[in-house]
């Protein structure tokens, strides 16, 4: 079964240790896994994890550029990544932000109030809401019992005040805070993810929140590095529920939240859509000259062909190499 990961989180090598230790020292964790995209790829590929979105937390408003820089190269550089980008509500000017992290290839955006400290429903977030629209991604941490900002009544106002946003509660909408989550979320539309939630309430309890929500809204994550991707994979197998439902949470859902072609790179996805159009041009091209001169041997065709096409054809023939999605 293909399984991807909807909720890791990864720093650049030379902080990769310090930062997933703080990550782990704010929950009040042990430290599990180094946070780098080399030991995502490694234990995401053990555990049989074909794909992984990733969830940068800018903490400072200084931050947020580099942060989203780092993002999408690792995106470019990874055909197992997917991102989205990071905004701070001290920022001056969100807009340009989100316009940049659109222009970089990434998906949408993922805020932590509780380790940004600022609240789900600040106001000074209210024109990116409205700015990402239909067409991208909010992901949102949801649900700490020591702080206010990311309670799930805090969500709902947002997604009241914003109906046709994206968006996913990790946690199930509100870790450590369930059963309120659900009462104020169940109406809305709003996905949620199963990262950082079987180990804490069991795979019964687990079953009967999917139930709720309904399979179609519901997202596998290991949340990664806080956890190892191959136990949260066996405790999502575990879950006693339907393959139809569990395909949903494994992959299905987030290719249509994700819209993720066959082919991860778009350029690619267009030159095989060219081939037709070219194809046909060549071959009429060919048969007239070779009806013209009443043969044409092989040496004659070679020659022909980059003339007609110098630049087309090499782009059409590297698609050979291409890295095409599993």
């Amino acid at each position: 079964m293909e399984l991807i990961d909807f909720h890791t989180h990864i720093y650049p090598d030379k902080l990769a240790v310090k930062g997933s230790q703080s990550i782990c020292d704010f929950y009040g964790l042990e430290y599990h896994c180094t946070g780098s995209a080399d030991v995502l790829l490694n234990e995401g590929k053990l555990a049989g994890i074909s794909e992984f979105l990733l969830l940068p937390v800018a903490v400072k408003a200084a931050h947020v550029r580099s942060i989203n820089d780092f993002t999408a190269k690792e995106v470019r550089e990874h055909k197992e990544f997917h991102g989205l980008g990071s905004i701070h509500a001290s920022m001056e000017d969100i807009l340009s932000e989100v316009e940049r992290i659109k222009a970089l290839g990434l998906k949408g955006v993922k805020i932590h109030p509780d380790t940004q400290r600022f609240a789900i429903d600040d106001e000074r977030l209210y024109p990116m809401y409205d700015a990402l629209g239909e067409d991208m991604l909010l992901i949102v941490h949801c649900g700490d019992p020591r702080y206010d900002f990311s309670r799930p009544e805090r969500l709902k106002r947002v997604l009241d005040a914003f109906p046709k946003l994206k968006v996913v509660g990790a946690h199930l909408g509100g870790w450590s805070m369930f059963d309120e989550a659900f009462e104020y979320l169940k109406d809305t539309g709003c996905y949620v993810d199963i990262s950082s939630c079987i180990m804490f309430i069991g795979a019964e309890k687990t079953k009967e929140y999917i139930g709720k929500y309904g399979a179609d809204k519901v997202l596998f994550g290991t949340d990664f590095p806080l956890w190892n991707p191959v136990k949260e994979v066996e405790r999502f197998i575990s879950l006693n529920i339907s393959e139809t439902d569990r395909e949903k949470i494994a992959y299905k859902n987030a290719r249509r939240l994700l819209s993720v072609p066959t082919y991860k790179n778009s350029s690619r996805l267009s030159a095989i859509i060219a081939i037709p159009t070219i194809t046909p041009i060549i071959v009429i091209l060919l048969f007239s000259y070779s009806r013209a001169i009443g043969r044409s041997s092989s040496s004659e065709i070679n020659t022909i062909i980059p003339a007609i096409a110098p630049k087309r054809i090499p782009k059409i023939v590297s698609l050979k190499n291409g890295r095409k999605r599993r």
